[in-house]
Parts: structure tokens; C-alpha cells; sequence
């Protein structure tokens, strides 16, 4: 089955832009009724998210028994989790909640009905039909893992039994946090040698080395998570958000040359970074997220970084940046009619069969 939303670049690199998002689709006409009516009418971002879970647990705090205070949505959400692991009877409905909200929007993908096609005028009829075919859906992201995540999988597959619809085999990864990680490493072009990888999201940067030896991976050592900065998306005006453009660019050269040089390995010049925002051939694609801005510095970022750091470094230093669902993806490449989707900030969308 050919995928409709895999593009090729001028170069010929594979990759998708945000016509590819599940954030976009608005659930216009429910595909099964009296599971959550409320979602009705609604967009996926508008419906699930870490923020919208987050604030629903703030919500609901005192039932379960958090003091959600100075922490952050991530925090909170692990408290939920803590609070689940326990048997709290309020984490368990929240669970419930989202996980048959995940199944109907997976639900509306199959089944694609008239007045949601309609909602989303750039999916063709080819891409409708994608989803109607697609056998495979891959789980990732922070919400997937442990006792929430085998909820989460539960309560969507009830939701097509409930709508007598045949559902997706969902494969999900427990602690699959530096999935993007390894599949950066996969797209690694050199055969021999240690190689620095980074994943920069939307809360964190990971950051890891891996060693090749005959095209092969030999080892993987992740380094301490250092936190994301700079992520602002609201400005008062063009020089404002230039400014913070020019911050956090400069905070992600420093946190790279940092790397480098805590590393007593004779580092590969061959940098990848996996990235929250769609990206083709270096380019950061679409004014969203909180990485878009550094568009504002060179049309093609990691053009500009690999500059920065050779000249940093007084070597020749290259740079390659992947869309972040698509590193998770790449990780999966052997799996065939399959999507990958990370349930984090907000569903992203990756798929296997990309060669960049």
C-alpha cells in the first residue's frame, strides 16, 4: 500500500510535513456514540494531549491525593501514574477516559466518515483510504508506558469492539523513551567509529553516544537529560521572537560543544539530532512549536548549527535533522503497513517505511 503522505525533497530524501498531523483531524460525526459524546466536534489537540490530561488531573487532585503545586505537566502525570500503580479509583477513571479517547480518534481514522472527511479538506480520498487499510499502529511516547499504557491500549481496542469495526494491531514499547534516539543511530551514514546523537523535545534534550563497528551497533550510552529553554511560542512582536530565537539557538550550540568535549571518545564529525518540528533537507517546516523559530536565523538550521560547531571546534562538522515521530519511526523499519504514533505533548505521527 503506497502512503500518501511520504514526500520527496529536490534531493531525494524522504519525508512528511504537518498534512500528515492527527492533531488536525476534527471529529465532526462521532464513529461510535455513548462513550464520550463531549469529544464531538472537536480536534484531537483539543481532546488529547499531555496538557489537557495534566489539567485534568489538576482538576481532580484532591481524589487523587496530589499536590500538583509548582509541578510541571510531566510531573503531574507521573503522579497519576503513582497514584494508578496504588489503586486509586480516580487515576483508573481518568485511564479509562483517555484511553477510549485515543480509541475514538483511531476509530475515526478507520472508519473515516463523510462529515470528518469533509473536516479535513487537504486528506484526500487516498489518504482516507490509507487509514482504512493500515494493519499496524505503533504506540510510543511517555504516556505509554507501564500500568497507563496497558490501559490506554485496552480501553481503545473495547471502543472497536464496541463499534463492531475490526481494530489496528497495536504493538506498544515499555520504556521507550530513547526510541528517536536509535532511530537517528539507524540513519547514521558512517560505518565505524562513536557518534553523537540527540533527541531535542519539547521538555528535554537527551543526548547519547553510540559506537558502530562494521556498520553495525555495538553500544549505546545515554548521557544525563539536560532541560529544553527557550521554547516560547507567544511574542509581542518580530524582534522578540528573534531574540528568543538567537537564545535558544545559542543554548543548543553550547549544550552540543558541552557534549563534545565531555566525551573522552574521538567523536565522528556526523552529528544527528532528532527534533520536535517537521523538517526536510534541514529546513524547520511550519510556523508551530517551539523549535520553529530558529527558521528566523537561516532557512536551513542545520546548515547554520554545522557551521557554528565547526567553527567551534576548528573541524568539519555536519549536521542532520529528523522530524521527531519520524527518528521514533526509523526505529521500527523492519515492520511493514504499520504507523507510528507518540502520545507526548500531542500525537505524533511517524511512519517506518521513510528513507531519508
Amino acid at each position: 500500500m503506497s502512503n500518501p503522505f511520504i514526500k520527496t525533497s529536490d534531493s531525494g530524501h524522504e519525508y512528511i510535513d504537518r498534512s500528515a498531523s492527527i492533531n488536525r483531524m476534527t471529529i465532526k460525526d462521532l464513529p461510535l456514540y455513548g462513550v464520550d459524546n463531549e469529544v464531538q466536534g472537536k480536534s484531537v489537540s483539543q481532546i488529547f494531549s499531555t496538557g489537557i490530561i495534566a489539567a485534568d488531573i489538576r482538576q481532580n487532585s484532591e481524589k487523587l491525593r496530589l499536590n500538583c503545586s509548582d509541578l510541571s505537566d510531566g510531573e503531574v502525570i507521573s503522579g497519576m501514574m503513582k497514584a494508578l500503580a496504588d489503586g486509586n479509583e480516580e487515576a483508573l477513571r481518568l485511564s479509562v477516559k483517555y484511553g477510549r479517547r485515543l480509541g475514538l480518534i483511531l476509530l475515526s481514522l478507520k472508519t473515516g466518515l463523510k462529515a470528518n472527511r469533509a473536516a479535513r479538506p487537504d486528506w484526500s480520498d487516498e489518504c482516507w483510504y490509507y487509514w482504512g487499510r493500515l494493519k499496524n499502529i505503533i504506540l510510543v511516547g511517555g504516556l505509554t508506558s507501564g500500568i497507563l499504557g496497558s490501559i490506554l491500549k485496552s480501553e481503545a481496542l473495547w471502543v472497536f469492539e464496541q463499534a463492531g469495526i475490526e481494530p489496528y494491531n497495536f504493538v506498544m514499547f515499555d520504556n521507550a523513551s530513547y526510541i528517536g534516539v536509535m532511530g537517528c543511530a539507524s540513519a547514521l551514514k558512517e560505518r565505524d567509529g562513536s557518534f553523537l546523537v540527540f533527541d531535542f523535545g519539547q521538555t528535554s534534550l537527551k543526548r547519547s553516544v553510540i559506537k558502530k563497528r562494521s556498520g553495525e551497533i555495538i553500544e549505546t550510552r545515554a548521557l544525563k537529560s539536560l532541560p529544553s529553554k527557550f521554547m516560547s511560542t507567544q511574542f509581542q512582536s518580530k524582534d522578540e521572537e528573534r531574540d528568543t530565537a538567537m537564545q535558544l539557538s545559542s543554548y543548543l550550540v553550547k549544550r552540543i560543544f558541552d557534549t563534545v568535549n565531555e566525551i573522552p571518545d574521538d567523536i565522528n564529525p556526523e552529528i544527528i539530532i532528532s527534533i520536535a518540528n517537521y523538517v526536510c533537507d534541514g529546513v524547520l517546516l511550519h510556523p508551530s512549536g517551539g523549535y520553529s523559530k530558529l527558521s528566523l536565523i537561516c532557512p536551513n538550521y542545520a546548515e547554520y548549527l554545522a557551521n557554528e560547531l565547526s567553527g567551534l571546534l576548528r573541524r568539519t562538522i555536519t549536521v542532520s535533522l529528523i522530524h521527531d515521530a519520524t527518528a521514533a519511526a526509523l526505529y521500527f523499519a523492519d515492520y511493514t503497513d504499520c504507523a507510528c504514533i507518540t502520545l507526548g505533548t500531542a500525537f505524533g505521527i511517524g511512519f517506518p517505511e521513510t528513507r531519508i
